[in-house]
């Protein structure tokens, strides 16, 4: 069952996507937005309080350059509103990156573009053949009886 808030987000959709509100859409992106920034600031300030030496983070939120997006680490140190962040792997070296000679495993991010990742939260890469839970349906025939 939808609750009131969940049918208001639906109709508002389904009106920007019939056109609705084609006249003021620059302004309502505009207005997104400007909330969006209020959101990832006010998550900066809850970070830099709860944030330690040695936290697990992912760097997200239009982080530039963009090939560190998604990139894992975790804290070396705060300094004021940003962090120096030892990263897990360096991106892969493409088009626009430094090589890998020249790639820093230490970055200065501000806060803005860290999320603190769960203690237990690891990589793809970190999970063994073991770790992965078989589908129930595996031994489905097909047969119903």
């Amino acid at each position: 069952m939808t609750t009131t808030k969940e049918r208001d987000w639906i109709i508002l959709c389904d009106e920007i996507d019939d056109g609705t509100y084609d006249e003021g859409l620059n302004e309502i992106v505009k207005t997104i937005n400007m909330r969006r920034e209020v959101v990832i600031r006010r998550k900066a300030r809850r970070l830099a309080v709860n944030l330690e030496a040695m936290d697990k983070v992912i760097l997200t939120n239009g982080i530039k350059p963009k090939y560190l997006d998604g990139i894992t680490g975790h804290i070396v140190k705060l300094q004021g509103d940003s962090a120096i962040v030892m990263v897990d792997e360096l991106p892969s070296a493409h088009a626009g990156r430094p090589s890998k000679g020249k790639q820093s495993r230490k970055y200065v991010i501000p806060l803005v573009h860290i999320e603190k990742l769960d203690e237990d939260t690891g990589s793809l890469k970190d999970l063994d053949d073991d770790d992965f839970i078989e589908d129930d349906d595996d031994d489905d025939t097909g047969d119903d009886e």
